[in-house]
């Protein structure tokens, strides 16, 4: 079914005109197949969000697929032959290019396909109605479900055909399920809900890297508060390591920033959510097979959480705030101060979050080669002036020169 959607003057979807993408239509339809954008690109489009990856669906086979695109000065990277996926990039741009096709046989987990040139039967085997939505080389739309464009547009988040079917063939589903609800949905089908609940033992065959990369996108959703809560009076968390989840805290973070016009960043809806400890932090992030990065901004955040109690921060001025953001980053900063709920309401803090936000944190200027030139000896000394001196700049309110430094701690020059 094609839609009546007129997108050549929408402006959100002026990611057709990108050169790399044109070159790849040409290249991909001739002799008969055709190619089109699928999935993401095109529900965001709709609904007027940021577009990521481009990916493509094509009823050529695999084979053609990479001899046409690197006929087209394509590099084609054989990312999941199997499944007939092959990423396609040219000029540092990438496209996912999978041909169409059809579940064979699954397992909850892996999936064996047979291809095809049946744009409705590729459509059926996906997850929800609102990915299931191809954009053509002219910029038409097309709905093979008939229902997908109606459910992008009213934000409902629906599985394909049966929800304990599609479930089944990938238990992955289940979170996305919830993810798609936090990202882009305004309802979900009770039905589809009620499959999530009763299959969630599935969960417990995915990887680890599986559940938390899903979790991290989710706990990131404009609607991640809902979506949560569904899933804790569902039973779910749990089974994704989140066993004392703090969802009214996560809540009352994400409030507190929208009214202090700071952006929620993933350390502070972490830290909202599952910030009992150090200890439960760190567990939480090898549980999701995390990057080391993400582990060490929540152990300074902790740190720094720690450190506060309602009465300082009661108390802090902006002056205070500047020190601690160039001790701790001013983001952790921030998002403490939307953290705790001791501290002043909205409206005392809101003038300083403002200038604290305009604030460019400084650069001590003061090195070691410094105090070298100026007759410090290489050694823990050295360290030991290095750190006073630090010491006395920020309590000056980084206004103290080298020179002033200096004669500070007794080093003439």
């Amino acid at each position: 079914m094609m839609s009546d959607v007129d997108v050549r003057q929408d402006e959100h979807f002026a990611w057709r005109f990108d050169p790399c993408l044109i070159s790849l239509f040409c290249a991909l339809n001739v002799d008969g197949d055709e190619m089109r954008v699928v999935g993401g690109a095109v529900r965001n489009s709709v609904l007027g969000l940021a577009v990521g990856d481009i990916d493509c669906a094509t009823t050529a086979l695999p084979e053609q697929t990479m001899e046409r695109g690197a006929q087209a000065g394509f590099r084609v990277i054989a990312t999941g032959l199997d499944h007939g996926t092959l990423t396609l990039v040219k000029e540092g741009r990438a496209f996912e290019v999978t041909s169409l096709r059809a579940d064979v046989q699954t397992d909850g987990r892996h999936a064996v396909v047979a291809f095809g040139r049946d744009w409705q039967m590729d459509a059926a085997r996906r997850d929800f109605t609102m990915n299931a939505l191809y954009l053509d080389a002219e910029g038409q739309i097309h709905d093979p479900l008939g229902s997908g464009l109606c459910d992008v547009k009213a934000r409902s988040v629906r599985f394909i055909g049966q929800a304990h079917a599609r479930i089944e063939e990938d238990y992955l589903r289940i979170l996305r399920f919830f993810r798609f609800f936090a990202q882009y949905g305004h309802s979900y089908g009770k039905d589809d809900y009620e499959a999530c609940i009763a299959l969630q033992r599935g969960l417990q065959s995915l990887s680890a890297e599986r559940i938390g990369g899903e979790m991290i996108k989710l706990v990131q959703g404009d609607d991640a508060v809902p979506a949560l809560t569904a899933m804790l009076h569902g039973g779910l968390l749990p089974h994704v390591s989140l066993a004392v989840p703090m969802v009214r805290r996560f809540a009352f973070y994400l409030q507190r920033a929208k009214a202090l016009g700071v952006e929620p960043s993933l350390v502070g809806r972490l830290m909202a959510l599952f910030g009992h400890s150090r200890e439960s932090l760190d567990a939480l992030m090898l549980a999701w097979r995390q990057p080391n990065r993400l582990r060490d901004a929540l152990r300074q955040s902790m740190q720094f959480s720690d450190a506060l109690d309602a009465k300082t921060l009661g108390n802090a001025d902006l002056t205070l705030l500047k020190r601690w953001s160039y001790l701790y980053g001013k983001d952790v900063v921030l998002d403490c101060l939307c953290l705790h709920e001791g501290g002043r309401d909205v409206g005392a803090f809101s003038g300083l979050v403002q200038a604290l936000q305009s604030w460019e944190r400084p650069v001590f200027a003061l090195t070691g080669k410094d105090l070298i030139k100026a007759g410090v000896k290489p050694g823990p000394q050295l360290g030991q002036y290095l750190s006073d001196c630090e010491r006395r700049w920020i309590e000056s309110e980084f206004r103290l020169g080298k020179s002033d430094l200096l004669h500070a701690v007794g080093i003439s020059i």
